[in-house]
Protein backbone atom coordinates (compact mmCIF):
# COMPACT_ATOMS: atom_id res chain seq x y z
CA UNK A 1 0.00 0.00 0.00
CA UNK A 2 3.02 2.58 0.41
CA UNK A 3 4.42 1.85 -2.62
CA UNK A 4 0.93 2.36 -4.53
CA UNK A 5 0.39 6.09 -2.23
CA UNK A 6 4.26 6.77 -2.76
CA UNK A 7 4.32 5.78 -6.47
CA UNK A 8 0.79 8.15 -7.16
CA UNK A 9 2.27 11.07 -4.98
CA UNK A 10 5.34 10.96 -6.95
CA UNK A 11 3.65 10.82 -10.68
CA UNK A 12 1.46 14.03 -9.69
CA UNK A 13 4.24 15.83 -8.13
CA UNK A 14 6.72 15.23 -11.69
CA UNK A 15 3.89 15.52 -14.08
CA UNK A 16 3.43 19.04 -12.13
CA UNK A 17 6.88 19.89 -12.87
CA UNK A 18 6.31 19.33 -16.81
CA UNK A 19 3.58 21.91 -17.11
CA UNK A 20 4.59 25.25 -18.32
CA UNK A 21 4.51 28.04 -15.11
CA UNK A 22 4.18 31.05 -17.14
CA UNK A 23 1.22 31.40 -19.06
CA UNK A 24 1.02 32.95 -22.47
CA UNK A 25 -0.30 36.57 -22.38
CA UNK A 26 -2.79 36.10 -25.19
CA UNK A 27 -3.32 39.98 -26.39
CA UNK A 28 -0.19 39.81 -26.54
CA UNK A 29 0.36 36.69 -28.69
CA UNK A 30 -2.69 38.16 -30.83
CA UNK A 31 -0.91 41.17 -31.58
CA UNK A 32 2.11 39.69 -32.78
CA UNK A 33 0.23 37.28 -34.73
CA UNK A 34 -1.55 39.97 -36.55
CA UNK A 35 1.74 41.72 -37.37
CA UNK A 36 2.77 38.72 -38.80
CA UNK A 37 0.16 38.20 -41.03
CA UNK A 38 0.18 41.64 -42.13
CA UNK A 39 3.74 42.06 -43.14
CA UNK A 40 3.98 38.27 -44.59
CA UNK A 41 1.19 38.58 -47.29
CA UNK A 42 2.68 42.10 -48.35
CA UNK A 43 5.57 41.69 -50.87
CA UNK A 44 6.47 45.14 -49.72
CA UNK A 45 7.84 44.31 -46.33
CA UNK A 46 11.26 42.61 -45.68
CA UNK A 47 9.20 39.64 -44.19
CA UNK A 48 6.92 39.51 -47.34
CA UNK A 49 10.26 39.66 -49.52
CA UNK A 50 11.45 36.90 -47.78
CA UNK A 51 8.60 34.59 -48.14
CA UNK A 52 8.01 35.25 -51.56
CA UNK A 53 11.79 34.78 -52.23
CA UNK A 54 11.52 31.42 -50.59
CA UNK A 55 8.69 30.89 -52.57
CA UNK A 56 10.51 31.52 -56.36
CA UNK A 57 13.38 29.48 -54.84
CA UNK A 58 11.58 26.36 -54.08
CA UNK A 59 9.07 26.91 -57.71
CA UNK A 60 9.79 23.47 -59.36
CA UNK A 61 7.47 21.14 -60.99
CA UNK A 62 5.76 19.39 -58.84
CA UNK A 63 5.59 23.27 -56.37
CA UNK A 64 4.07 25.58 -59.37
CA UNK A 65 3.90 28.23 -56.55
CA UNK A 66 6.54 27.34 -54.06
CA UNK A 67 6.51 25.43 -50.59
CA UNK A 68 4.51 28.46 -48.22
CA UNK A 69 0.96 28.75 -48.88
CA UNK A 70 -0.26 32.71 -50.02
CA UNK A 71 -2.15 34.36 -48.34
CA UNK A 72 -0.30 33.19 -44.96
CA UNK A 73 -3.07 32.66 -42.46
CA UNK A 74 -2.62 32.31 -38.72
CA UNK A 75 -3.32 28.81 -39.31
CA UNK A 76 -0.19 27.98 -40.74
CA UNK A 77 1.84 29.26 -37.90
CA UNK A 78 2.74 28.01 -34.21
CA UNK A 79 3.54 30.23 -32.19
CA UNK A 80 5.46 29.76 -28.84
CA UNK A 81 6.78 31.77 -25.98
CA UNK A 82 10.60 31.82 -25.50
CA UNK A 83 11.01 34.42 -22.65
CA UNK A 84 8.86 36.78 -20.72
CA UNK A 85 9.17 39.41 -18.23
CA UNK A 86 6.47 40.87 -16.01
CA UNK A 87 7.44 43.90 -13.77
CA UNK A 88 5.66 44.83 -11.08
CA UNK A 89 6.95 48.57 -10.72
CA UNK A 90 7.80 49.97 -13.96
CA UNK A 91 8.05 53.39 -13.05
CA UNK A 92 11.10 52.14 -10.66
CA UNK A 93 12.87 51.84 -13.82
CA UNK A 94 11.12 54.86 -15.49
CA UNK A 95 12.88 57.75 -16.71
CA UNK A 96 11.80 61.46 -17.06
CA UNK A 97 11.40 63.55 -20.30
CA UNK A 98 13.71 66.87 -20.72
CA UNK A 99 11.56 69.09 -19.30
CA UNK A 100 10.95 66.69 -16.07
CA UNK A 101 7.11 67.12 -17.03
CA UNK A 102 6.29 63.39 -18.07
CA UNK A 103 7.96 59.87 -16.82
CA UNK A 104 7.93 57.07 -19.41
CA UNK A 105 8.31 53.31 -18.38
CA UNK A 106 9.08 50.04 -20.16
CA UNK A 107 6.15 47.31 -18.97
CA UNK A 108 5.74 43.03 -19.13
CA UNK A 109 7.65 42.50 -22.63
CA UNK A 110 7.87 38.93 -24.35
CA UNK A 111 9.88 37.06 -26.44
CA UNK A 112 7.96 34.60 -29.39
CA UNK A 113 9.17 32.17 -31.72
CA UNK A 114 6.82 31.86 -34.86
CA UNK A 115 7.35 28.84 -36.97
CA UNK A 116 6.16 29.21 -40.76
CA UNK A 117 4.52 26.29 -42.06
CA UNK A 118 6.39 25.02 -45.45
CA UNK A 119 4.99 22.07 -47.75
CA UNK A 120 7.10 20.23 -50.81
CA UNK A 121 5.23 18.00 -53.02
CA UNK A 122 8.14 14.97 -53.50
CA UNK A 123 7.98 12.25 -55.56
CA UNK A 124 4.89 9.92 -54.11
CA UNK A 125 5.22 11.98 -50.64
CA UNK A 126 4.76 15.58 -48.81
CA UNK A 127 7.35 17.10 -46.49
CA UNK A 128 6.72 19.04 -43.91
CA UNK A 129 9.17 21.79 -42.56
CA UNK A 130 8.77 25.18 -40.98
CA UNK A 131 10.91 28.31 -41.43
CA UNK A 132 11.43 30.11 -37.82
CA UNK A 133 11.13 33.97 -37.04
CA UNK A 134 11.32 35.65 -33.64
CA UNK A 135 9.85 38.97 -32.56
CA UNK A 136 9.61 41.29 -29.34
CA UNK A 137 6.47 42.76 -27.81
CA UNK A 138 6.55 44.95 -25.25
CA UNK A 139 4.43 47.68 -23.18
CA UNK A 140 5.09 51.45 -23.07
CA UNK A 141 3.94 53.85 -20.61
CA UNK A 142 3.79 57.57 -19.98
CA UNK A 143 2.50 59.39 -17.28
CA UNK A 144 2.30 63.05 -15.99
CA UNK A 145 1.13 65.34 -13.26
CA UNK A 146 -1.99 66.75 -13.23
CA UNK A 147 -1.15 70.24 -12.06
CA UNK A 148 1.60 69.73 -14.26
CA UNK A 149 4.34 70.40 -12.52
CA UNK A 150 7.63 68.81 -12.63
CA UNK A 151 8.01 65.04 -11.57
CA UNK A 152 10.90 64.89 -9.01
CA UNK A 153 11.76 60.93 -9.25
CA UNK A 154 9.17 58.88 -11.67
CA UNK A 155 8.54 55.69 -8.86
CA UNK A 156 6.71 58.55 -7.04
CA UNK A 157 3.98 57.73 -9.79
CA UNK A 158 3.72 54.10 -7.83
CA UNK A 159 2.96 55.34 -4.89
CA UNK A 160 -0.29 56.84 -6.05
CA UNK A 161 -2.75 54.45 -5.78
CA UNK A 162 -5.85 56.22 -5.90
CA UNK A 163 -4.19 58.32 -9.16
CA UNK A 164 -4.65 61.86 -7.22
CA UNK A 165 -1.49 63.15 -8.77
CA UNK A 166 -1.00 61.54 -12.22
CA UNK A 167 -2.62 61.13 -15.36
CA UNK A 168 -1.24 57.69 -16.96
CA UNK A 169 -1.73 57.28 -20.54
CA UNK A 170 -3.16 54.19 -22.05
CA UNK A 171 -0.98 51.85 -22.42
CA UNK A 172 1.03 51.39 -26.37
CA UNK A 173 2.07 48.00 -27.64
CA UNK A 174 5.21 47.93 -29.24
CA UNK A 175 6.39 44.87 -31.86
CA UNK A 176 9.74 44.52 -32.91
CA UNK A 177 10.44 43.90 -36.47
CA UNK A 178 9.58 40.30 -37.28
CA UNK A 179 13.37 38.38 -37.58
CA UNK A 180 14.50 35.62 -39.34
CA UNK A 181 16.24 32.51 -37.20
CA UNK A 182 18.49 29.47 -38.14
CA UNK A 183 18.12 26.86 -36.07
CA UNK A 184 21.62 24.82 -36.13
CA UNK A 185 21.63 21.15 -34.05
CA UNK A 186 24.41 20.81 -32.06
CA UNK A 187 26.94 18.05 -33.49
CA UNK A 188 28.20 16.75 -29.73
CA UNK A 189 25.80 16.44 -26.58
CA UNK A 190 28.06 16.56 -23.27
CA UNK A 191 26.04 14.19 -20.85
CA UNK A 192 27.27 14.13 -16.86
Amino acid sequence: MKKIIFSIVMGLALSSMAVANVPINQTFKNAVVRKFLREANNPKTKLGARIAQINIDTTDGRNNSGTIALPVKAENLQVALLSSEKITNPWHYGSKNDKGDTCTATNNNTDFMILLSSNTAVHMAMEFSTFTFKVNIFENLSAKRKDGATIEDCSEIFLDENRKYYIISPVVLTISDVSEVTITESTKMACP
